[in-house]
């Protein structure tokens, strides 16, 4: 057994984080993969304070992003191990020169959906190579889990800690949780979590005057109870304690549980208002970074 050394991993601009990666199953590219050191390296910071340096057994290397090495596929270690399979179509022998530039730019490939029922309007979310609220809810689940501060842009802060889940082998468990609200009558919230449709209820979008802004808004504030307060289109100011199942998504609009004689119209200030048992079933399932669309 060598000694332990410190880590450091070689890091260049991003294409996609592993929360993002749980919704694909395959990427289709040419060659083989294995880990290569990228320089100038990145220290990893181990995320307890005062624990001494991640480290490993040499020779292994372990150093995400994934690159094209030559000639037999290489698995990556475990700990990098992306959530979806990797299945190069054929063995290509680049010189060792080009490896760190494959890892910067990698070949073309594709992605594909891991679910076959994936939602079209989620779907519509993705786009190659850009930023998108895909990427930007991914983002806001990682800093909320580290206990960052929850604003979906990558800064030094979050790398350090997507390595340091890499370099653990940490993975997300959560599953991949979608909320999609029609605002046509009736009206109605759909949840849909890996693969299947988990709840559709009749819901409350806002009233003509205060309408429910139309597009897709990652989940920003995630409580079980609150006071929601406001001003009413005619001037006058409420404030309601004891509000049930809040998933804040934009400004002051949230999905959560409210009182009401009946659902399926326009009833509320722009929350997306659904019946108590409704947003109880609900609520487990939109920590910060769920995707809720609001849509005609």
């Amino acid at each position: 057994m060598l000694p332990r050394q410190k880590v450091s991993v070689g890091l260049a601009t991003p294409s996609i984080n592993h929360a993002v990666m749980s919704l694909f199953t395959t990427m289709r590219v040419p060659g083989a993969w294995q880990a290569t050191p990228v320089d100038p390296p990145v220290a990893v910071t181990p995320p307890v304070a005062g624990a001494p340096p991640v480290a490993i057994d040499p020779p292994a290397v372990v150093a995400p992003p994934f690159a094209v090495a030559p000639p037999v596929p290489v698995a990556p270690p475990a700990a990098v191990l992306p959530p979806f399979a990797v299945t190069p179509a054929v063995a290509v022998s680049p010189p060792v020169s080009a490896t760190p530039p494959a890892a910067v730019a990698p070949p073309a490939g594709r992605f594909i959906w891991r679910y076959r029922n994936t939602p079209g309007e989620l779907r519509g979310l993705w786009i190659v190579g850009r930023p998108n609220d895909i990427v930007r809810g991914a983002v806001m689940t990682v800093e909320n889990t580290h206990g960052l501060a929850v604003d979906g842009f990558v800064g030094p802060q979050v790398w350090q800690a997507l390595i340091g889940d890499a370099v653990a082998g940490k993975r997300r468990i959560g599953g991949y949780s979608y909320v999609y609200v029609h605002r046509d009558l009736p009206q109605s919230l759909n949840l849909w979590h890996n693969g299947r449709l988990v709840l559709s209820s009749p819901g409350n979008t806002g009233v003509p005057s205060a309408p429910t802004q139309l597009g897709t808004f990652p989940v920003f504030e995630h409580v079980p109870v609150g006071t929601m307060s406001g001003t009413n289109p005619d001037g006058s100011h409420y404030n309601d304690p004891g509000i049930r199942w809040i998933s804040y998504f934009n400004g002051g609009d949230a999905i959560h549980a409210f009182n009401r004689a009946s659902f399926g119209t326009p009833q509320s200030l722009g929350c997306v208002e659904l019946p108590l048992a409704a947003a109880a079933k609900v609520w487990p399932y939109t920590p910060i970074g769920t995707l809720v669309t609001i849509e005609n």
